[in-house]
C-alpha cells in the first residue's frame, strides 16, 4: 500500500512539473510565430511587461504603432508590420469587448 501511494505522489508531482514548465512567466513574451521582431523592435524601447499587460484590438495595436512613428521616432516596419501586428492580435489581442471607459456620470447640481 504504501509503495503505491508514493508512486501516486511521485506521477503527481511530475506531472505538475511538466504543466509548470510550458507556464509562461508574466513578464515574458509568449512565444509564437513573429515573437523575434516584437523582441527586435518593440523591447529596444518597452519592456516585456507593457506587452503582456496589454488587450488591444488589431486595430488599436496599429494605432499604438503610429503613434509611436508620428511622436517617438519609431522607424518603418515594411513588411515586418503584418506579421507583428498577427503576433500581437493572437498573442495579447483584447480579451473581452469594451466601449472603452464607463460613461460619465450625470450632473447634479
Amino acid at each position: 500500500m504504501w509503495f503505491r501511494c508514493r508512486l501516486a505522489l511521485t506521477l503527481a508531482l511530475v506531472a505538475c512539473n511538466a504543466v509548470a514548465a510550458q507556464v509562461v512567466p508574466n513578464n515574458e513574451l509568449q512565444v509564437g510565430a513573429g515573437d523575434h521582431l516584437v523582441r527586435a523592435h518593440c523591447l529596444v524601447c518597452h519592456s516585456a511587461q507593457l506587452i503582456v499587460q496589454s488587450s488591444l484590438t488589431r486595430t488599436q495595436w496599429l494605432d499604438t504603432i503610429r503613434y509611436m512613428q508620428r511622436k517617438h521616432n519609431l522607424w518603418p516596419l515594411g513588411d515586418q508590420e503584418t506579421v507583428i501586428l498577427d503576433y500581437l492580435e493572437a498573442n495579447y489581442g483584447a480579451r473581452y469587448q469594451s466601449s472603452g471607459r464607463r460613461k460619465n456620470l450625470p450632473y447634479y447640481r
